[in-house]
This record gives C-alpha cells, sequence and structure tokens, in this order.
C-alpha cells in the first residue's frame, strides 16, 4: 500500500513537470498564432444589418494542447458577442463575431474589440492567457435616403443611452402631432398592429418618420413610405396582415380603414418593450413598459399580451400608466354599432367612440346616469363612471354628467358646485325611485339606485351648512387682491360693506338674494381689488367688512400692505 501510494505521488510529480513545461512554452505566446492572424486584424459591417450577423469570417484555431481552454470578449459586450464551435475528434475551434444589436453608421462608425483564449494550468491552478487578437470593426455606410438629421439615428443606441440622454429623450417628446393611439401585441405575433392618431389640426406627412422597437436585447425601425399622409384628427394603421385577410379580425367590419401599412415583418415584442416615434426634427412619443434600460417600473404601463390598449390621455406621455386603459377589441366587437362604450373601445384604424356620459348605456344621458356616477364616488382605475378620464370617480364626473342632460339649464361648473343644483338632481333622482330601484352597468356589476341618492343627499348635507358664517378673508395681508368668503344656512338677500378704520365706508357689495350653500372658492367668494367705489386704490391700513343678511350680521377686520 505504501509503495503504491509513494509510485502516484513520483507519477503525479512526473506529470506536474510535464505540464509546468507546455504551461512555460504557453505564457507570454502573444504572437497570435492561435488565431491564425497577426496581432490585430479588421473586419467590417453594414449599418442596419439584422441582429446576430457575422461580423467577417470565422477564426480558425487549433487547440496545440491538451489544458482545457476558454475565451473572454471584454470590449463592447452590448453591441457584439463571439459563438465558438468545437470539434472534438479534431481538437480544432473556431470562433465568430457577431452584431447583438443593428449598429449605426451615424451614431458610430467604429469599434475596436478583443478576442481572448486563456488555458487552465493545473500547476498553478489558475487561468493563464495563451493569445489575444485586437479586432477592428468598421461599420459601413449604408445609403437610408433622406432621415432627416443625424440626431435620428441615434436611436439605433437606445438601449444603451445614459440617463442623461434618456431624460433628455423623454423631454423633448412633444405629443402634439402624432401619438399612438392604440395597439394589440398577440401571443404568436400574428395580428399585431399599432395605430397612430393625428392629434394636429392639419395634415402631417409621414414621409421619413421612423417607428422604433427596442428591447434590453435588440431594436427594430420602421421607416414610414414616402407620400404617407395622415389627414388632421384621423387615423392610420400598421399591422403585419392584410386587413382583407379572412383571418384578420378587421374583416369583421363593414367598410375597410381608410388609412392603413401592411408590413409582414413588424410584430410586438413578446417581452418589455419601448415604441418609439420619431419625426426627421423631433422625438414625437413613446409607448411600452421598457424604458431604456431602465428596471421595470410601476409608472410604466405594462401591455399584457392578446389584449388591445386605447389611449385615454392624449397629453400623458405614452409610456405611463395612466395614459392607457384596456380595449373591449375582440374578434370584430369594435365594430358592432349596438355595442356599449365599454366593449367598443378597440377599433383599430377606425375613430374612436368618444366617452359621452352614458354610463349605464341606455342611450340617452340623463339623472340615472348622474346618480349610477354618484354611487361609485371615490373609486379609481377603469370605470364606466369615470366619465372625464382621468382615473377617479368624483364630483368633477357629476359635472360632465349634469352639463349633458336638459333637465338642468345651465351646466354647473367644476370649481361652483352648489346645493341648489345637487338638490335639483336629488328631487330628479327620487323621482326614478318607484321605476328604476337597481340599475345594472355594461361593466356587469350591479349599483344601487339608492345608494347614489345617498351619496347626492351627503353631497348636499357638505354644501349646505347649518349656520351662517363670515369667514376670514384670504390671503390677508394683502396687495391688492383678496377674497371673502362665507356661508349661508338659509337663502336670503345679501350684502357685503367695506369701510375703513375711520369708519368711512370704502365699498358695498350688494349680491341679491343667494341660495343656500357654501360661498368659499374664488370662483364663489366675493372678489375685493382693493379700489373704492371710484375705482381708486385704497391707502395702505385695516378695514373691516360686514356681511349682512336679513336675519345675520357678522364683521371682520383686513390689513393691506402696500
Amino acid at each position: 500500500m505504501i509503495k503504491r501510494t509513494v509510485s502516484s505521488k513520483t507519477f503525479a510529480f512526473i506529470l506536474a513537470i510535464g505540464l509546468f513545461v507546455i504551461g512555460i512554452t504557453n505564457i507570454g505566446n502573444t504572437d497570435a498564432e492561435f488565431f491564425g492572424v497577426g496581432s490585430t486584424d479588421t473586419r467590417s459591417v453594414d449599418e442596419n444589418a439584422a441582429v446576430d450577423t457575422n461580423v467577417g469570417s470565422a477564426f480558425a484555431l487549433k487547440n496545440l494542447c491538451f489544458d482545457p481552454i476558454r475565451f473572454k470578449f471584454p470590449d463592447h459586450k452590448d453591441k457584439f458577442k463571439y459563438v465558438v464551435s468545437e470539434d472534438e475528434a479534431q481538437i480544432n475551434y473556431s470562433v465568430q463575431i457577431k452584431t447583438k444589436v443593428s449598429l449605426d453608421y451615424e451614431t458610430q462608425s467604429s469599434y475596436t474589440v478583443t478576442l481572448i483564449v486563456e488555458y487552465y494550468d493545473h500547476l498553478f491552478r489558475s487561468w493563464l492567457e495563451d493569445d489575444r487578437v485586437t479586432v477592428t470593426i468598421n461599420v459601413n455606410d449604408v445609403d437610408e435616403g433622406n432621415t432627416g438629421t443625424a440626431e435620428v439615428s441615434t436611436a439605433d443606441a437606445l438601449p444603451t443611452v445614459t440617463s442623461e440622454e434618456r431624460e433628455r429623450i423623454i423631454s423633448l417628446l412633444r405629443l402634439d402631432s402624432i401619438i399612438f393611439n392604440e395597439l394589440f401585441n398577440t401571443s404568436n405575433d400574428t395580428h399585431d398592429w399599432v395605430e397612430l392618431r393625428n392629434v394636429d389640426n392639419i395634415d402631417v406627412d409621414l414621409s421619413g418618420w421612423r417607428l422604433f422597437v427596442t428591447t434590453s436585447e435588440m431594436i427594430d425601425s420602421f421607416e414610414f413610405p414616402a407620400g404617407t399622409v395622415l389627414p388632421a384628427g384621423e387615423l392610420l394603421l400598421l399591422l403585419n396582415t392584410d386587413p382583407n385577410a379572412p383571418d384578420m379580425p378587421l374583416e369583421a367590419s363593414e367598410e375597410p380603414s381608410y388609412h392603413y401599412l401592411v408590413d409582414a415583418t413588424f410584430a410586438l415584442p413578446q417581452e418589455d418593450f419601448m415604441l418609439l416615434l420619431r419625426s426627421p426634427s423631433a422625438w414625437e412619443d413613446s409607448a411600452g413598459s421598457y424604458l431604456f434600460g431602465q428596471p421595470k417600473s410601476p409608472m410604466t404601463v405594462d401591455f399584457t399580451l392578446d389584449t388591445a390598449w386605447f389611449r385615454t390621455k392624449s397629453t400623458a406621455l405614452g409610456h405611463q400608466v395612466d395614459a392607457w386603459i384596456e380595449s373591449g377589441y375582440n374578434n370584430g366587437l369594435g365594430y358592432d354599432e349596438n355595442a356599449s362604450d365599454t366593449i367598443s373601445l378597440g377599433t383599430p384604424g377606425y375613430p374612436h367612440r368618444v366617452r359621452t356620459g352614458d354610463v349605464n348605456s341606455d342611450g340617452i344621458v340623463n339623472i340615472l346616469d348622474l346618480v349610477l356616477v354618484a354611487s361609485q364616488g371615490g373609486q379609481t382605475g377603469i370605470s364606466t363612471a369615470d366619465v372625464n378620464g382621468d382615473g377617479m370617480v368624483n364630483m368633477r364626473d357629476l359635472y360632465a354628467i349634469a352639463s349633458r342632460f336638459g333637465d338642468i339649464a345651465a351646466a354647473p361648473s367644476a370649481e361652483a358646485l352648489t346645493s341648489a343644483q345637487v338638490e335639483q338632481w336629488l328631487k330628479l333622482a327620487k323621482q326614478h325611485v318607484s321605476t328604476r330601484p337597481i340599475q345594472t352597468s355594461s361593466l356587469e356589476h350591479e349599483f344601487s339606485y339608492e345608494r347614489g341618492i345617498q351619496v347626492l343627499e351627503a353631497l348636499l348635507g357638505r354644501l349646505r351648512p347649518s349656520t351662517t358664517v363670515l369667514l376670514a378673508n384670504y390671503p390677508n395681508p394683502f396687495n391688492p387682491e383678496t377674497w371673502i368668503p362665507y356661508q349661508l344656512a338659509k337663502a336670503s338677500d345679501v350684502k357685503i360693506t367695506i369701510y375703513d378704520g375711520r369708519g368711512t365706508l370704502v365699498r358695498q357689495f350688494n349680491l341679491g338674494h343667494q341660495p343656500v350653500g357654501l360661498y368659499q372658492s374664488r370662483s364663489r367668494a366675493i372678489y375685493w381689488d382693493g379700489t373704492n367705489e371710484l375705482g381708486e386704490s385704497v391707502a395702505s391700513g385695516i378695514y373691516f367688512y360686514t356681511l349682512i343678511t336679513e336675519d345675520f350680521s357678522a364683521t371682520r377686520k383686513m390689513l393691506i400692505l402696500k
């Protein structure tokens, strides 16, 4: 046993000496014989070439020793990669440099990369460099036609832009001409489409415009053909299947889309992506969950596969989550004229139906819609009761409803909701209690009609104070403008008088008969511009103002500082 152990150690020592000699012959061997070329080499590739394009021919290598080998590629890993092919029988290798993104000549015309081969030295138990070659890769300039300024081409490098460049791009988004309006990303890349909308009041020539599709791994672009014009207010559909194809959902429509472009190669990625629309002079809009290399953010919309998405806010940046809602597009339902608004949002290539305030989808905007909105007060997110599309059901939606039906003479103001208006709404609503006790919305959720009335009654309670009060003016001190708020518990003739410190009358406001309510906002409180009855500015000092009703009087003081 001992002899065998000694023999094994002796054999290991002899083997180590042999490996050491081989290792010595490899150390410092930097004449690039391993790669079959000198220590430098030059290759070229066309700009806009597809991802995984070979950069020149492969390096044919032959391993002259039995040590394990590995390759390193430290430079420009975001733009290039290498692929190793191995023939174990002949101990031969080949290394092929490939592109990882589509390159742009105007952004960078040349790159320098280094290929390094290392072997594992058993004696030192470490990886040692065997050989390296420095490769210059020139990007060939390809005639792309008139694409505007060189700034357009910088989008080709979007996956690796700096944070400063990213913020600059976002800050330059215009949102005043063409925007992303709808999109549909299928799980099999067939029937993908993106719809653009002209929000300008003039026709827009899209010749030379480019649509970029970027992910963390790739970038693709589509250039709009010369002569592509999108009229003011109209839509343009970019899709990968002819709308007239029998298996295309658009075929369900009675009339063809007026403006569409078919590109069989167009597809939206199955991973997080970003769409960027670029005119020859500016960044126009964005959409997507991938924001130029940033970690996924809850502020960016997540476009679920097999779901159509509609742009609800044309003024919000297109990559922001609050700019989009799920559309009801499904196998042509968008073309059913009898369908409600909530399931007819998905209308690729066709004008989208504007929210009308018909919350219960009965074909008319009336008190029933208003009560349904009241019953959902305070809710957030996607809802038919969110009439103005701001993401929350609140009093502004009540104003929007009330301004669209004829039971109230004057449309209420968002800044001046009055108890008289709510009282009239309640009166109208209670007339329908016996005939419409329960309402069911088109979203298949039941809302209690009585609950809507309770909300309106509570709102009326807040707008109808229990006591009459003269409140402190604001601002105070002031120069020269101030507002004098008050509240009335009982309808009455109202007068406000202003006196100076000596008791001399300066200004008087005869407001006439005022209903019960709060007069506190700037649109309802008394406005004084610091002038007397003759329109002359008054001097600095203390002034007194008095509220006089049929059964109430109160005085407070205020200060003008000039």
